[in-house]
């Protein structure tokens, strides 16, 4: 983990240069293959952890921050009562309880120990949604008795139309005191598609019962009131260095031509909200 610094005058107005100030490195404990999209850093009273999702042991793990001890670890099961087959991400919330996504589109909980207290299906009325995923991007958040979740995928990228947008809804919830689950009229701008068919993902942050949406291809950002269940700001958020985002009217010919016109296109990256000088933090990646 490194942080960087843009104190040098650049060359050109859109270029940055970076310079690291500080790395924080510690000895793994046994074999560690880190998913980068499960990995959270949890600040408690009782000291600061991060937790991360190990592939090799198939485990959830907790290291002490930043000397990396193991401190504990969620074992994920692929058979018997308590499998979490389809397993997509995960996030703790609560002192004992760990929120997990999975494919086909579900929510459940798991303890501690890895056993399966809860698993429900979320189904959606205006589109087929096939999977269900949360990460460091779009965390699931808990507010009052419900879970937030995040939808940020088109499901048909290639054989739907410029109207479907409006079908794509960008979040649910999971009330687990009733068992229910419901979806809201969340979407991307009207215009998303007019120039061409933008990707999609965005990253999110949440601030005093308020999520931020922060498209990854778009400049418009939606500031979505929990309490309210609804959208209740819409505002352009656009930084100067990010003009011309990738579109993808066809498929790529291979995989080299995919990574080309992504790595020569705009985006923004993700959104990150500091608690300790109410600031965000929205990261632009220029294309090149």
């Amino acid at each position: 983990m490194s942080t960087g610094g843009c104190d040098k005058t650049p060359e050109k107005p859109n270029d940055i240069i970076l310079e690291k100030i500080e790395e924080i490195s510690f000895p793994a404990t046994g074999f560690v293959s880190i998913n980068p999209g499960v990995i959270y850093l949890i600040e408690s009273d009782s000291g600061d952890y991060l937790f991360v999702y190990n592939h090799v042991p198939k485990t959830f793990q907790y290291l002490k921050f930043p000397s990396g001890e193991l401190i504990h670890e969620t074992p994920l099961y692929v058979d018997g009562p308590h499998n979490v087959q389809g397993f997509t991400g995960g996030r703790p919330i609560g002192q004992d309880s760990i929120w997990i996504t999975f494919y086909p589109p579900a929510i459940g909980l798991i303890n501690f120990k890895g056993e399966l207290l809860s698993k429900t299906k979320i189904d959606n009325d205006l589109f087929r949604v096939t999977t269900l995923g949360t990460g460091s991007q779009t965390p699931l958040i808990r507010h009052r008795n419900k879970i937030f979740g995040a939808q940020p995928f088109f499901m048909n990228h290639h054989g739907m139309d410029k109207d479907d947008i409006k079908k794509h809804q960008l979040i649910y919830s999971y009330d687990y005191m009733s068992g229910s689950a419901q979806w809201y009229d969340v979407f991307y701008p009207k215009d998303y598609w007019d120039l061409g068919k933008k990707l999609t993902y965005y990253s999110w942050a949440e601030r005093e019962g308020k999520i931020y949406i922060a498209p990854y291809y778009d400049h418009e950002m939606q500031v979505f009131d929990m309490t309210a269940e609804k959208v209740i700001l819409k505002k352009r958020v656009k930084s100067s260095a990010i003009d011309k985002f990738s579109y993808v009217n066809v498929l790529p010919a291979n995989l080299l031509e995919a990574i080309t016109s992504t790595l020569r296109s705009d985006r923004y990256g993700g959104l990150y909200y500091d608690r300790y000088r109410d600031v965000f933090y929205r990261i632009f990646i220029p294309g090149f």
